[in-house]
């Protein structure tokens, strides 16, 4: 046995990443076994995923009595993972590697498995809330990986310690109620998990420091233009055009990553995870007018209103999880206002955001006709004419959620009317839910 942990070692961290796997799902009886095995058959998750499966857990959570909102909490973590298993993808494609989706799928499982037990899954969500204060989360790292072989190991190698903690929650958890107390006493959950806590840590900084290193290197890529290419295709005909096409699909990736940074570089997240922590309202989805919305063929508009303090907000919070279970499919964007962050009260903030979220999930050939440099600002007309037109060819359906635009003035209110006006002719099936208090709606 040690000569074989030995040997592992010496493995590249992508092999080290697929035995780590193996040993997580020989862990597993036969029925997760098989759950493991029809999570990792499926395409590599995408950013819907996320929320999809924080409010999956939060729904089983609701179904037991004094069970707190959780799903919060895990988004960093999941974020993490998502963002990795769907770069993997794109450098590996139809290889049928299992590393795209086993990652995800071991976290996914793990989480399930854990929220059985209310005390200990309590514990495991913080420990993940913590993890995911310094967890990668780069938009760029889709670009940079292909090209970058030092980012590529410290992303396998914090990948080996995510699916190492899961390996370990398992393990802890399959022990029965007494091994649970007596463990507790002798080895408490902070000493069981506090050592892959702070690995994970150091890995984090380590990915930090080995994509600023690849940003830096990028500009070599553009540099080779086709005129160098040209002249030595006779002898290195092969190798050239592989490495012209790695250079157009690093192109096609940075330039979605540009064009998408140029709508907004705003975090939507924080606000509507504060909110979410505060309850679940769930009295709005029996409400006739809010099926008929959700529901409805054509694009169309549901406006809620409330006094101040009504929990308008916490509902918000809610039904947007509830629209990306209800409709697993479509496109969703949100927006929380709030009245202490002055540049969340802006139009050109929330149209930003909205236009940034629609479009984050279309391929990166969508964008391969636009050229927006580095450091480029869309306006809000511009951001109206992508959505006019990539939206109809890549969406049938989105939903725009909002809350707090009481919050804004009449100037930015009257901008954001317009630019909803003008998305809700776009022939694309869009659903608008607007939360205020009763003056703005008058």
């Amino acid at each position: 046995m040690a000569l074989a942990v030995r040997q592992a070692a010496t493995f590249r961290p992508e092999i080290r990443l697929g035995l780590a796997l193996s040993e997580y799902e020989a862990l597993l009886d036969d029925n997760q076994k098989a759950t493991m095995r029809t999570y990792r058959a499926q395409q590599p998750p995408t950013t819907s995923d996320v929320m999809r499966l924080t409010a999956e857990i939060d729904k089983e959570n609701s179904r037991r009595s004094n069970r707190r909102c959780v799903g919060p909490r895990l988004t960093n973590v999941l974020q993490c993972v998502q963002q990795f298993s769907s770069i993997v993808d794109i450098i590996i494609k139809s290889s049928g590697s299992p590393i795209a989706s086993g990652v995800w799928a071991a976290v996914k499982l793990t989480l399930q498995i854990a929220s059985g037990w209310a005390s200990y899954f309590d514990k495991l969500s913080a420990l993940l809330m913590d993890i995911g204060r310094t967890s990668p989360r780069y938009e760029e790292l889709g670009v940079l990986y292909s090209s970058s072989a030092g980012l590529q190991k410290a992303l396998c190698e914090y990948m080996i310690v995510v699916v190492g903690l899961c390996k370990k929650a398992v393990v802890f958890e399959r022990k029965h109620s007494i091994a649970q107390f007596s463990l507790s006493i002798i080895k408490p959950f902070e000493t069981e998990f506090g050592n892959l806590r702070a690995e994970l840590d150091r890995l984090a900084t380590t990915i930090r420091d080995e994509v600023s290193v690849a940003a830096t290197k990028e500009h070599q890529l553009e540099m080779r233009d086709n005129s160098t290419f040209r002249t030595y295709m006779g002898k290195f005909s092969d190798k050239l055009a592989r490495e012209m096409e790695e250079v157009k699909a690093f192109q096609k990736r940075r330039r979605k990553v540009q064009f998408l940074d140029a709508c907004s570089l705003y975090n939507h997240q924080t606000a509507w995870k504060s909110a979410r922590k505060f309850g679940t309202s769930s009295w709005i989805y029996t409400n006739q007018q809010y099926q008929t919305w959700i529901h409805a063929p054509s694009s169309s508009l549901l406006w809620c209103t409330g006094i101040l303090g009504a929990g308008k907000t916490v509902l918000t919070a809610n039904v947007v999880e509830n629209v990306v279970l209800q409709a697993p499919d479509a496109g969703v964007a949100y927006f929380f206002c709030r009245y202490d962050d002055l540049e969340s009260l802006k139009a050109r903030t929330i149209i930003g955001s909205l236009t940034k979220q629609l479009l984050s999930s279309l391929e990166p050939k969508a964008f391969e006709s636009m050229h927006i440099t580095g450091d480029s600002t869309l306006e809000t007309e511009q951001m109206l004419q992508y959505l006019q037109k990539l939206l109809p060819v890549h969406r049938q359906r989105c939903f725009i959620i909002l809350d707090g635009l009481d919050e804004c003035s009449q100037e930015e209110i009257a901008t954001l009317m317009q630019f909803l006006r003008s998305v809700l002719t776009i022939k694309t099936t869009l659903q608008v839910f607007c939360a205020s208090r009763p003056e703005l709606h008058r």
